[in-house]
C-alpha cells in the first residue's frame, strides 16, 4: 500500500512520474490559509518524502494556484523536465507547457497548440 505523510483529504493528486531510479508524486496541498503545489519523492514508489515543500508554476511571473489545474503529464529531454497540464480559465480547461530545470519552480512557455484533447508526453524518446 501507498504511504504518504498525510491525513486523509489533506492533498489533491496532480501526477507521477519517474526519473533517475526515483518515483516522484506532485500534488496540491490544502492548508487553512491556502493551497501549495509540492512534490515527494521514493526510491521504491511506496514510501515518499518530501523533495520540496513549495513548488511554483508561474505564467507570465504570476503565481499560478493549484486549485485551478489539473491532469499533470512530465517529461525529460535533457537537462529540462516539461509539465502538460490543463489550468482552468472561466469556464474551460486550457492546456498548457511549462518548462523547469530543477521540478521546483516552473515557467509556463504557452499553451498546447497540438490537441485540444488530453496527450503524452514520452520521455526518453529517440528517433
Amino acid at each position: 500500500m501507498l504511504k504518504l505523510p498525510y491525513k486523509d483529504g489533506e492533498i489533491t493528486p496532480l501526477g507521477f512520474f519517474a526519473f533517475d531510479d526515483r518515483v516522484y508524486f506532485f500534488y496540491s496541498s490544502h492548508h487553512a490559509d491556502g493551497s501549495v503545489f509540492r512534490i515527494d519523492a521514493s526510491v521504491d514508489g511506496k514510501k515518499f518524502t518530501r523533495f520540496s515543500s513549495v513548488v511554483e508554476i508561474k505564467h507570465n511571473s504570476e503565481l499560478i494556484h493549484p486549485d485551478m489545474c489539473k491532469g499533470f503529464k512530465f517529461a525529460r529531454y535533457n537537462d529540462h523536465y516539461y509539465l502538460l497540464f490543463s489550468r482552468k480559465v472561466g469556464r474551460k480547461y486550457i492546456p498548457y507547457i511549462a518548462v523547469s530545470h530543477d521540478l521546483i519552480t516552473w515557467e509556463v512557455v504557452g499553451k498546447n497548440m497540438v490537441s485540444k484533447n488530453n496527450c503524452l508526453l514520452v520521455s526518453g524518446f529517440t528517433f
